[in-house]
């Protein structure tokens, strides 16, 4: 089935009018680790924080991931241009200034609970296993200010979904886990830790009746620092990484809103240090939806460069990532073409290399499906990261 931007923007105004109250996810959650996990080993589909939003929201996901990456307006008339296939290297054992670790929460094959490791990025090897507190499972990650740190959204049994503070520390391959006093609400869809480590921002829906997006900033003692609101739906997909704070000060975010103003649509960028108000009022566009028509987007570690996957061809089956000045939005670079589904977890400095996941062959699927290799995109082939942790996974933070 073809899927168009009109249906991206339908599947986001369900989601920001039907989410799920607590015990439909409840439910839904305990029903999911019945299934267990799958056999085989396939190509990764990363689906953070699905468990957060099951209910009728697992549809709306199914149908945003896929229709994201199908848009229906080409490419700025290279819509059938490519620079040819993906060319594989062999498996590097010493990554390019890659981050030494990472975090993954995943449904070990056989098991029905979920487990959270810190592994070592260029071997693979666990090096820790963290564990929530009673009561609470882990759903979302995403990488701290330091090599060694990670923030974690947890679920829990009656309660409001937690934030976490997780410091690895490789000399005795230990854990501290940290409750961050912030109140998130019950449909976050994105987090961030600022590049200082002093500040959490926070995407979701509100409450109110109207149900606007919503982006917020806490200081880590849980005071709100700053707060936007706008009608419409931010990082409302939760499979695709979206959420990131720059060292530039700037948060980058996916923004859809419902085809009200479609020159709005598109990868945004918001000052950390905007006064609160309006969150399209206070950010720019820097990369249009009709132009962007993928599923996936980082940022720099220079906050200058936005890599994002863009459609190449009308049928939806070729992509690649392209770099657009964050200042400007013009293109400055271009990436080898990979297939639909590919997911950016990570940029280098200046955006000349992303870490990347392989091509997968369906979208939207629930469960989650068996993780296949991660590994470093170049201008010129992407190099295997060390063998993954097997089984189903909710979440990666590089």
């Amino acid at each position: 089935m073809k899927r168009t931007e009109d249906d991206i923007r339908a599947a986001l105004r369900v989601l920001a009018d039907d989410a799920p109250d607590a015990s439909a996810i409840l439910s839904a959650l305990r029903s999911a680790a019945k299934r267990g996990a799958s056999g085989g080993r396939g190509r990764p589909r990363r689906v953070a924080r699905v468990i957060a939003p099951l209910g009728a929201a697992i549809a709306v996901t199914a149908v945003v991931v896929t229709a994201v990456a199908v848009g229906s307006a080409g490419h700025r008339g290279r819509g059938h241009h490519s620079t040819g296939a993906l060319n594989t290297a062999t498996p590097t054992a010493g990554a390019r200034g890659v981050p030494q670790y990472y975090l993954a929460i995943t449904v070990p094959p056989g098991q029905s609970g979920i487990v959270t490791t810190v592994r070592d990025a260029r071997t693979g090897a666990v090096l820790g296993t963290v564990h929530p507190p009673r009561g609470y499972w882990f759903v979302a990650a995403d990488r701290g200010n330091t090599n060694d740190s990670f923030l974690l959204e947890a679920n829990q049994h009656g309660g409001p979904p937690g934030l976490f503070l997780l410091q690895f520390n490789p000399a005795d391959r230990s854990t501290s886990l940290t409750k961050l006093p912030i109140a998130l609400g019950p449909y976050p869809t994105g987090l961030a830790l600022s590049p200082s480590g002093t500040e959490v921002a926070v995407a979701g829906i509100t409450n109110t009746g109207a149900r606007p997006a919503e982006l917020q900033i806490y200081s880590l003692s849980g005071s709100l620092v700053r707060q936007w609101q706008s009608p419409g739906a931010i990082c409302a997909d939760p499979g695709v990484p979206c959420l990131s704070w720059s060292a530039s000060g700037r948060l980058a975010f996916l923004w859809n809103n419902n085809g009200t103003n479609l020159a709005a649509e598109g990868i945004r960028l918001i000052p950390a240090a905007a006064a609160s108000g309006s969150l399209v009022g206070a950010s720019h566009l820097t990369v249009p939806l009709r132009t962007f028509q993928g599923a996936s987007f980082a940022v720099s570690g220079n906050g200058t460069t936005i890599s994002a996957e863009v459609k190449l061809n009308h049928s939806g089956t070729a992509y690649r990532f392209e770099n657009f000045s964050a200042a400007a939005g013009k293109l400055t670079g271009l990436f080898p073409r990979v297939n639909a589904g590919v997911l950016a977890y990570w940029s280098n400095s200046n955006g000349s290399e992303l870490i990347v996941s392989e091509p997968f062959p369906a979208h939207g699927q629930y469960p989650p499906q068996p993780l296949g290799r991660f590994g470093i995109l170049t201008d010129r082939r992407f190099t295997p990261l060390a063998d993954e942790p097997e089984g189903q996974f909710l979440a990666i933070a590089f």
